[in-house]
């Protein structure tokens, strides 16, 4: 049995843990189930809020932005990217997730701030580096044709 399949199993025999019905939704998420995994993570968000680190919280707020990106609502994908980096604010990846997704949803500005902090994080890989710039000339060609 593999892992995805023991968290599956253990769920539906009832154990409602955080941590176990997170990596649930964790997994979902990977598999590009999205509308599970939104529904197991936020399941298990108050017991990891309450029993788990914040970086586990982050996680799972990090994945509802994943998930709700890959659906396409990226209203939501913001908020739950914002709700990440309340419990990890230095999380340079939610940042430009978060960044992404109000490009979207038509908030550049607020996009580039997200941007340039972190860049000035000194915490970018340099594959982070070109996500930056690449999120900048989206804004930058955008600003150019609605002049």
């Amino acid at each position: 049995m593999n892992s995805a399949n023991a968290f599956k199993y253990a769920y539906n025999k009832g154990c409602r843990d955080g941590l176990l019905v997170y990596r649930y939704g964790n997994v979902e998420r990977l598999l590009k189930h999205a509308k599970k995994s939104i529904s197991l993570l936020k399941s298990a968000l108050p017991d990891l809020k309450q029993n788990y680190t914040n970086r586990l919280v982050n996680n799972a707020y990090f994945g509802l932005g994943d998930s709700y990106t890959q659906i396409g609502n990226h209203q939501a994908a913001a908020n739950n990217y914002r709700q990440a980096l309340a419990y990890k604010p230095d999380d340079v990846e939610a940042m430009l997730n978060l960044a992404h997704n109000l490009i979207l949803v038509g908030k550049p500005g607020q996009a580039k701030k997200w941007i340039m902090k972190a860049k000035i994080s000194g915490h970018l890989s340099p594959y982070g580096h070109k996500v930056a710039q690449t999120l900048l000339k989206k804004i930058n060609s955008a600003n150019s044709s609605s002049q």
